[in-house]
């Protein structure tokens, strides 16, 4: 779910320096889509957000994906201009520097306060995709990527653990939330869930 710069380094310590400073892009509630033949899930929330454009990056349409699983969550995001792309979730976009393409994956997580209101018991579950780039022809490791970093530093700088368990997959570049009002044993929950949603997201 990252759409970043080219060649640009994601440093913990970097991410730790802007954060305080920036603010979510505006998102906006698009609808409800119902699951079609070949689909594991059981609905998506379907949001819209647009970037700003300045003298160094261009404005773009971004589309977030969240698909329901009983009462997991899986959060998803990509340039709508790629929206036929199979590697959409992939592809690099050279259009944003450093500061907005945190703002990107600070905006996605601005619908976990919206689904929490209508799933007050909800947890997420998130894969930081491995970058493509198509222009040349080169792919980022799947396991401890750019994305997966910079989601758990956002993770642990943002949101908080009252409501939430944090559980990262390094190996998989992945995480999840797990609310702490879903089940008794929390541990067992997260396991639970991350058997289930192995195979459907490649976690």
């Amino acid at each position: 779910m990252y759409q970043g710069c080219q060649n640009l380094m994601f440093h913990v310590v970097r991410c730790s320096d802007v954060l305080d400073s920036l603010k979510p892009y505006n998102l906006i509630f698009i609808q409800k889509a119902s699951p079609v033949q070949g689909d594991a899930f059981d609905m998506a929330f379907v949001y819209k957000f647009f970037t700003e454009r300045n003298e160094k990056t261009q404005r773009l349409k971004y589309i977030i994906r969240v698909e329901k699983h009983n009462n997991a969550f899986a959060l998803k995001f990509y340039a709508a201009r790629d929206r036929k792309n199979i590697n959409k979730y992939h592809r690099i976009i050279n259009a944003h520097d450093y500061k907005n393409l945190v703002r990107l994956l600070l905006t996605c997580f601005e619908v976990i306060p919206d689904i929490l209101s209508k799933y007050p018991t909800a947890s997420f579950v998130v894969n930081g995709a491995n970058s493509r780039d198509l222009r040349t022809h080169t792919e980022e490791n799947f396991s401890n990527n750019q994305r997966f970093r910079i989601y758990k530093e956002l993770t642990l700088r943002k949101i908080g653990n009252r409501v939430f368990e944090h559980f990262y997959f390094e190996e998989a570049s992945s995480f999840m939330l797990v609310n702490r009002g879903s089940a008794d044993d929390i541990n067992l929950e997260a396991q639970r869930l991350k058997d289930y949603l192995l195979d459907i997201y490649c976690m």
